[in-house]
């Protein structure tokens, strides 16, 4: 769905369903009200195409919050991630290797055809971590819409 469109509306696609799955998980894992910090998008600008077009993608879109939680709300979140991947059809992947020893959950999930993704990131709290979630959308390079038109006719 989100191959062929502008980066502006695929922008706009992504900030909603990052804002939608923030907020699932602080209805699901009883944060409720809690005050999400909101890191605005970085827009990156590619070198000029053979036609001078210049394609822009989006990171660092960020939802961050300082919250303990425990073992247990990560395994519910890490369910929640799963649901939100599949619904969108991307690609999956949670790394453990930080899991047991350091209470650092780490999950991306990818459209492989566009380079968009979605990764949540929860550190519980021990003595190496700072306890908080952050979510973060990476928006693949596409063209402006003005950019579109002419391609379009």
């Amino acid at each position: 769905m989100t191959e062929n469109i502008s980066f502006e509306y695929a922008k706009k696609i992504w900030e909603k369903r990052v804002f939608d799955f923030v907020k699932t998980i602080s209805l699901e894992t009883s944060l409720g009200n809690t005050e999400w910090e909101v890191r605005k998008m970085h827009i990156n600008i590619y070198s000029a195409n053979e036609n001078g077009l210049k394609k822009r993608s989006g990171s660092r879109h960020r939802y961050f919050i300082n919250v303990e939680l425990q073992k247990e709300n990560a395994e519910k979140i890490w369910g929640l991630f799963k649901q939100f991947a599949n619904q969108y059809d991307l690609e999956l992947e949670r790394w453990k290797n930080n899991e047991k020893d350091l209470d650092r959950y780490a999950f991306e999930a990818k459209n492989i055809n566009t380079n968009d993704s979605i990764s949540c990131h929860i550190e519980l709290p021990n003595e190496w971590n700072n306890p908080c979630i952050w979510v973060s959308v990476f928006v693949g390079a596409r063209y402006h819409q003005i950019d579109l038109i002419p391609l379009s006719n």
